[in-house]
Parts: structure tokens; sequence; C-alpha cells
């Protein structure tokens, strides 16, 4: 039976157009370079970074020593069990890939649940966070780099020697 099968295939070949592949899927995830690792590198953002609180998170922000910003996502045992520690962590990293690209901005986030968070938070609550989050740091990036700002004044080098 399978070589009768094997035949009719041979015999007969599917034009690529009735079996093609779907198109290639943009990854959503966050390699290596774009998160942070260590303790010592959240330690260091915790410490050092300005906090803001955005919702159901703490963010601590600082300026990247590398070119690209990086992010990390911690959740202690005080926001509660592990399977709702490990939803909100999905969540979390859910919002960024869709709505935050760490190369985009050149700080290293570290984003703390906060305590107490009821248990039926949703993606929703999340998103409006992440979205606050995202206009918060992109203040901050304009205020920090006022000439990467369109309306900011261009000096010209002629201006500059006169």
């Amino acid at each position: 039976m399978d070589s009768l099968r094997l035949q009719k295939v041979i015999n007969n070949p599917v034009s690529a157009s009735q079996h093609s592949s779907p198109p290639p899927k943009r990854r959503y995830t966050f390699p290596k370079s774009r998160r942070l690792l260590y303790r010592r590198e959240f330690l260091r953002v915790q410490n050092k970074g300005k906090r803001i609180h955005c919702g159901p998170l703490l963010v601590c922000v600082l300026p990247a020593e590398r070119d690209v910003g990086r992010v990390g996502i911690t959740t202690s045992k005080k926001v509660g069990r592990a399977v709702f520690r490990n939803r909100l962590r999905r969540l979390i990293r859910d919002a960024l890939r869709r709505l935050l690209l760490p190369e985009e901005l050149p700080f290293d986030v570290v984003l703390i649940a906060k305590k107490g968070l009821p248990l039926t938070l949703d993606q929703e609550a999340i998103d409006r966070a992440i979205a606050l989050l995202v206009r918060k740091l992109t203040q901050a990036q304009k205020a920090t780099h006022p000439q990467s700002h369109p309306s900011a004044p261009k000096t010209s080098e002629k201006e500059g020697k006169e």
C-alpha cells in the first residue's frame, strides 16, 4: 500500500502553489542581548535608576550602558503563587513584544510586579501599564536627547564657527 501511495506522489507532483508554506512569522522573542540576565544588572538598575509607577507595575529605568536597551521582569513570591507569577510574566512579556521594542529606547528597564495584584488581572490592564511606560520613556528620551526631537532647533557648523 505504501509503495502505491509513493508511486502516486512521484507520478503526480503537486504544484508549489497548492502546498505553499505560510509566510514566515515574525519572531516575538527577546534574545539574550535584549534581556537583563544577572542579579547584579537587575540591582544596578533598581538601585541607580529612576522609579516610575505604571498601574500594577513598578518600573525602574536607567540609561543603557550598551547601545541597545534591555528588559528584565521581577515577580516575587509576595505577588502570589507560582502559577499566577508565571501567568503575570507571560502577560508582561506579551505586552512588551507588542508595544515596546527594547532596541527602540536606550534604557535598561526592570519591571517589578506590585504586591497585592488581583488574581483576575487581565491583558488589558498590563497593556495599559506598558503603554503608559512607553509614553513616559519616550518623554524621558526627548528630555535627555533634545537634538533627536524633530522640533528642536538645529545649529549648523557655520553658526558655531562665527
